[in-house]
């Protein structure tokens, strides 16, 4: 896309200005845990050998269309379009069961003609244990593994780019939680557009690992962010985010810049520019935001670096006369991604000397560096998509060091003292000395239209401080928070002596007290966690004759057990079923034949609400090893459990036997 300075809207200058969007690069999908897909493992690959894997088409896209729309709207320079899809475990894919009770399921996609394929979920959910990945038919490009540290409360997941036409995705599930994993492809966005990323003046490939869009893509003039070894832009650098964005359209990059606020309490906001959706339908909630996505030294690297991502983001205001838009990230930013939020100058000084770090093309982190003073641009500027930003609105600067390119959008502008003073809108891009850049200036955005959902004052000052300037902080914010909970017979009797074991990024164990209480402090607040509850106990502890005449009766049919409690006690031959042989094993117990059940342990727990609102089964495929709480973003202080003694199916256990 281009656009026009016109000024005072009378003279028409003669050079054109390219608008910093681009749209349809690719991706680094969210972080993963690595690994290799089970098919490709000496082991395994025996069982797929012989199962062939038909590829499935993909909905061609409709070019001609693609092709008027480029030429009359104002995403012309768009690279990658979206088809609908209705793909999941139930209705597409080949299934494989594996010896060991695991299966897997593979689906292998086809676009006639697409270069490159990114596929979005609507129900993204795995079980613990569970891994996807998705891969080249070559498997030289390979994504994953994603596993239940992935999960969301929505729902929602992207991973992509897979170049070339094809793309395999393959999902494991393990035994026991079969039927478990949800996994349901709504939209795959198929690049169809190569020509938009040649510039015939340049070569972009410059080194082995390039590609034609995102890592590698960037002109070579480019300076790589750790070129520049100075420590205020070594710290500044931390602030920089390549944004992946979402919308009904298509797919593209910007770059957004994680901001401090008079709070200076870490609050995830992001602010881009506002061209960066304007003329698209946004969906936010799939908008992905990449830190650290840079070369570990000035040489470009031959693998591309994975960054630390995180997915999803609410919007909190914007402006198209100003071209900001700010973001509020749906996760906090954690502290092992080491995150700097910027500073901020809203004062009309013009900057003797200025910064940007930006990711050109969607590749790693660049810098680009104006020892000219910046100047107020004093005429309006028109662009080529009907809009027009007022007179005064914007710094005009001319580079010393690096330029921009389409996915450098939004990237901060920074003083000599490295605060934040405007944002990248557009400018004439070149690998020469006439680059020039218009940066939209914090001073006029911070009242913009007016209210909290057009200005910046609202979210950057919530103490409504008038301060002029605020220095940049490495404190995210991010607090601490406690986890904590009872634990309980299903007469509701407190139950001690069960060992809690924390699970997540801190790991601690807690035993609950005569009340049956455990709590876990001092955790990081947004990170995820989960429990595993164990208590030993003599098998025979509530268990009696009584038991077996309750068991017998479901078997006959003349009362059955229906409530999850009671059946996961009658089930002790962890089966998923209630039989004769249950009846068999409980009664050895009873004559002192057997001391313990053998296939499951003498206390079992579930959280109180568990099974709740779940569609089939909960217990077709056992309980899980430990149960998750999810991102813990406040004190949870009633994560609570049901104590379950197995074989103990009328609750008549002491739950102080082995404790006296």
């Amino acid at each position: 896309m281009q656009i026009v300075i016109f000024m005072n809207n009378l003279i028409r200058p003669s050079f054109m200005i390219l608008l910093a969007l681009f749209f349809g690069q690719s991706i680094i999908a969210q972080i993963s845990a690595g690994g290799t897909p089970i098919s490709s493992s000496t082991s395994q690959s025996k069982f797929f050998s012989k199962q062939a894997l038909k590829p499935t088409p993909i909905p061609e896209l409709d070019l001609a269309a693609l092709k008027k729309q480029d030429e009359e709207n104002p995403w012309a320079n768009r690279f990658a379009a979206p088809v609908k899809v209705n793909y999941g475990l139930s209705n597409s894919g080949t299934w494989v069961d594996l010896p060991d009770g695991s299966r897997v399921w593979r689906l292998h996609l086809r676009s006639k003609g697409a270069l490159a394929l990114s596929i979005l979920y609507d129900e993204f959910y795995l079980p613990k244990g569970a891994q996807l990945f998705v891969y080249s038919p070559d498997k030289k490009q390979l994504l994953g593994a994603y596993t239940s540290e992935n999960n969301r409360a929505n729902g929602k997941f992207l991973t992509g780019l897979i170049y070339g036409s094809e793309a395999i995705l393959e999902y494991y599930e393990p035994p026991r939680m079969a039927g478990q994993g949800r996994l349901h492809i709504f939209r795959i966005d198929q690049a169809y557009k190569k020509e938009a990323l040649r510039d015939n003046n340049y070569e972009y490939q410059t080194h082995a690992g390039a590609t034609d869009t995102g890592f590698g893509s960037s002109f070579p003039c480019h300076e790589n962010i750790n070129c520049n070894n100075s420590p205020e832009v070594q710290e500044k650098k931390r602030g920089i985010v390549r944004i992946m964005v979402i919308v009904e359209e298509g797919s593209g990059f910007c770059t957004g810049n994680l901001m401090n606020n008079t709070s200076v309490d870490g609050r995830p906001l992001v602010l881009s520019a506002f061209h960066c959706q304007d003329g698209f339908t946004p969906l936010f909630e799939f908008w992905k935001f990449d830190f650290n996505y840079e070369s570990v030294d000035c040489n470009n690297p031959e693998v591309e670096p994975t960054p630390n991502s995180l997915l999803g983001s609410e919007l909190k205001a914007g402006r198209q006369e100003n071209d900001f838009i700010l973001l509020e990230l749906f996760s906090r930013v954690p502290s092992r991604y080491n995150p700097f939020f910027l500073g901020w100058d809203r004062s009309d000084t013009e900057p003797d000397s200025s910064f940007y770090i930006h990711h050109p093309f969607g590749d790693i982190k660049k810098i680009g560096v104006i020892n000219k003073k910046a100047e107020i641009f004093e005429f309006p500027i028109e662009w080529d998509n009907n809009v027009t930003t007022p007179a005064d609105h914007h710094f005009r600067v001319v580079y010393n060091t690096g330029y921009f390119q389409p996915g450098s959008s939004g990237a901060a502008l920074l003083n000599k003292d490295g605060r934040y003073v405007a944002h990248l809108h557009g400018g004439r891009s070149a690998c020469d000395e006439n680059s020039t850049g218009f940066f939209g200036r914090l001073s006029v955005a911070w009242e913009g239209g007016g209210t909290a959902e057009t200005r910046l004052k609202d979210w950057l000052d919530p103490l409504n401080t008038q301060t002029m300037t605020l220095d940049g902080t490495s404190n995210t914010g991010v607090g601490e928070v406690m986890l904590a909970g009872h634990v309980r017979t299903g007469t509701g009797v407190p139950l001690p002596g069960v060992v809690v074991t924390l699970v997540g990024p801190k790991s601690a164990i807690d035993t609950t007290d005569a009340q049956g209480y455990y709590e876990f402090g001092e955790l990081i607040e947004g990170e995820q966690y989960g429990v595993k509850l164990e208590r030993s106990g003599r098998a025979v502890n509530g268990v009696n004759i009584l038991d077996m005449i309750i068991i017998l009766k479901h078997i006959l049919a003349i009362d059955q057990l229906t409530e999850i409690p009671a059946r996961l006690a009658a089930d002790v031959d962890g089966s998923g079923s209630i039989s004769t042989i249950d009846r068999i094993k409980i009664q050895k117990v009873i004559m002192g034949l057997d001391q313990e059940f053998g296939a499951v342990p003498s206390w079992q727990f579930i959280p109180t609400n568990f099974g709740a609102g779940a569609e089939g089964d909960p217990l077709k495929d056992g309980l899980p090893e430990s149960f998750s709480v999810g991102h813990l973003d406040t004190d949870m202080l009633d994560f609570d459990f049901l104590g379950i003694k197995s074989g103990d199916v009328n609750n008549s256990a002491d739950p102080n036997d082995n404790l006296k």
